[in-house]
């Protein structure tokens, strides 16, 4: 086996140095085994004079060559040696769930710099080498696209400059409703070569990785929530009577971004009747609710959409008459949803409906503005909804209230001793998991500890 390794080596070096390897061949193995042997035969008293002249003469004729090879791999490595040209360009900020698709000379390399949580959301930069067999020329382009959760969200050109290392991030356009891809305010150094690099056809960096290729998510123990299951926010869904059946992805708290903007995104391009239908034809209400959520979603693209959709079936009339509807089942799933809403959207609900004022809508103002807010969804390989934790660390009390609760609630395999220590001189924390009902539950539990809590995003 050995031995196969060995000759596989061999001639992938043979390929790759061309003359070079030969001419070190010949000079430090064939020449110096054929001296070797010239020496040996010269000593040796019973050696003919043919059989000296012949190892002579295969000594010099392997020298020789050795160094008319030597002259020929200095003339191709002047001349004629086979070089690339690189350009490195930088895209930031990207998501575990965006991915990044280009030519076939176009590589990446991820470099993680933000790690969102334990569980290996993350942040990241891509470095993307473009190579070719000549320089770079002004004004030459390379494509570089989009994907979220592999649905294509966007596509742009980058163009050669002669500034080094330039970086870009994606920037959703609302005005177009397009993702494009902006440079960063930021400016790189101006490279004396023009911003590309000469580089060999053997030292192209093996960690960098092909455009098709996805990047992976380290794996790590993380703090979140225990295995309690609470309910969906969204309510039972029976979508047999409606006409779109792909409300479920909108709703699903587990689907994934891409998907649910390409959804959303279908029943934008219906009638405003059929979209109306296909939203709020079925438990409207949770709908509602879970689209304004979205509309606060981390990922800016999802948000815009889930807001458009807000927009085109009027939800605010919608629930001001459910508000007011005979219908006790009705009533309670609107007021379910309005408990759901920012503070200023369930306010102007309130008043729509005419009940701001009476028992009913003062009830649920107040349940609205004792909440710590409303759960923001951040995107990753499945939303997660993360809660932040704060707190006096004088009050005993609440530390230890508040230690035993995370203890309870978040997977890990601390003990009581452990999580103590973990609290110990701390002021903050946050933990998620992914239904927005357990992050109220949560902030809840930890408002009656005597902590603060807020919902923030990534």
């Amino acid at each position: 086996m050995s031995d196969k390794i060995d000759i596989a080596t061999s001639v992938k070096t043979a390929f790759e140095y061309g003359p070079f390897y030969f001419a070190v061949l010949l000079l430090l193995t064939v020449s110096t085994l054929s001296g070797r042997a010239y020496r040996k035969i010269s000593k040796n008293q019973g050696a003919s004079a043919d059989e000296r002249r012949a190892h002579r003469n295969f000594f010099v004729a392997s020298y020789a060559l050795g160094l008319f090879l030597v002259a020929v791999s200095v003339i191709w490595w002047l001349a004629y040696r086979p070089k690339l040209y690189a350009y490195n360009v930088v895209i930031r900020d990207l998501r575990d769930y965006e991915t990044l698709i280009s030519d076939r000379n176009v590589y990446f390399q991820a470099e993680i710099t933000t790690l969102i949580d334990d569980d290996g959301s993350q942040l990241r930069k891509e470095h993307i080498l473009a190579i070719q067999d000549k320089p770079f020329e002004p004004g030459q382009r390379f494509k570089v696209e989009l994907a979220k959760d592999h649905k294509k969200r966007g596509n742009s050109e980058i163009e050669y400059t002669t500034e080094k290392d330039p970086e870009f991030f994606w920037f959703y356009n609302k005005d177009t409703g397009g993702n494009e891809l902006h440079r960063t305010q930021h400016r790189g150094r101006d490279a004396q070569d023009g911003g590309q690099q000469g580089v060999f056809l053997n030292s192209v960096i093996s960690s960098a990785y092909a455009a098709e290729e996805r990047v992976r998510a380290p794996v790590r123990p993380a703090e979140r929530a225990s295995g309690v299951t609470y309910p969906n926010s969204a309510g039972p869904l029976d979508l047999r009577s409606s006409s779109c059946r792909s409300m479920s992805v909108v709703l699903d708290p587990r689907a994934q971004v891409g998907l649910r903007i390409v959804t959303i995104e279908e029943i934008l391009g219906m009638s405003d009747a059929a979209a109306r239908e296909c939203v709020l034809g079925s438990n409207g209400a949770a709908a509602v609710a879970m689209l304004s959520e979205l509309s606060q979603h981390s990922d800016v693209e999802l948000a815009a959409k889930a807001e458009a959709l807000r927009k085109k079936i009027r939800w605010d009339d919608f629930l001001a008459q459910e508000l007011k509807s005979s219908n006790k089942d009705n009533r309670r799933a609107a007021e379910d949803a309005v408990a759901r809403l920012q503070a200023s959207d369930a306010d102007r609900i309130l008043q729509r409906a005419g009940i701001a004022k009476d028992s009913r809508g003062t009830q649920l103002a107040e349940k609205v503005t004792s909440r710590a807010g409303v759960p923001i969804p951040s995107g990753g390989n499945r939303d997660r909804y993360y809660v932040k934790a704060s707190w006096d660390p004088a009050r005993a009390d609440v530390v230890e209230c508040l230690t035993k609760l995370f203890n309870h609630e978040l997977i890990s395999r601390r003990t009581l001793e452990d999580e103590k220590r973990l609290m110990l001189n701390r002021r903050e924390r946050i933990v998620y998991w992914y239904e927005p009902d357990w992050a109220v539950h949560i902030s809840q539990e930890i408002v009656a500890c005597g902590g603060k809590a807020s919902y923030v995003s990534y």
